[in-house]
């Protein structure tokens, strides 16, 4: 098997392990019948982990940390993480997504494919976001990057958001466990308390 899950993880507070599973074309592709999103995922992942990868076994990691989403760690592990909830602008993209994800503005990745690469539409999106909001630069994409991946750096969003919409269906359940959907995402982003944030920051600074 290609791993297995170590912790246990609930939906709200995924942990990410150094060893969880993700699919095998014998046990998903195969058994869905879905072959060509198994296909389309798989190369979505390995244009993921492309960037860090050192050694094979870095996969799983690289790929479930995408696929997972908590704030909570990131509040308390990541030293540059009070500086993008900071940014006065962080609010407002917060709720901006928030709001665009119910009117169906946000992209949210595809699994058929389509005419225009996935890419370019996360790219216009940002583009248009952007304009909106009167934002560029840091200033945007930070808060946005915090805010749908529950990190402050990594892979391109759109690319973990077009992972995530390939992987519905496909993931061993080990790897399901911590795999947190957009829905849920966006549901915590509704219930985001700024204010406590930047406190647990400030009292992660004071241990």
């Amino acid at each position: 098997p290609a791993g297995t899950l170590s912790a246990t993880a609930t939906p709200s507070e995924p942990v990410v392990t150094e060893n969880v599973a993700v699919p095998t074309e014998s046990a998903t592709a195969a058994d869905t019948g879905n072959a060509e999103q198994f296909n389309q995922f798989m190369q979505s992942a390995t244009k993921i982990v492309q960037r860090d990868i050192e050694l094979l076994t870095d996969i799983n990691r690289l790929v479930c940390s995408c696929l997972a989403f908590n704030l909570t760690h990131t509040l308390r592990t990541d030293s540059h993480v009070g500086e993008v909830l900071a940014e006065s602008a962080f609010p407002t993209v917060l709720k901006a997504l928030v709001d665009d994800y119910h009117s169906g503005t946000l992209p949210r990745g595809t699994t058929s494919g389509g005419e225009v690469p996935f890419a370019d539409v996360w790219k216009a999106y940002m583009k248009d976001l952007g304009k909106r909001l009167n934002l560029k630069g840091k200033a945007l994409f930070h808060p946005v990057r915090l805010c749908l991946t529950g990190r402050v750096s990594g892979p391109d969003v759109g690319d973990q958001l077009q992972l995530l919409a390939l992987s519905e269906g496909l993931l061993c359940e080990g790897t399901e466990k911590v795999c947190v959907r957009l829905d849920q995402r966006i549901a915590m982003l509704e219930s985001f308390d700024l204010q406590e944030a930047l406190k647990e920051v400030e009292r992660v600074k004071a241990e």
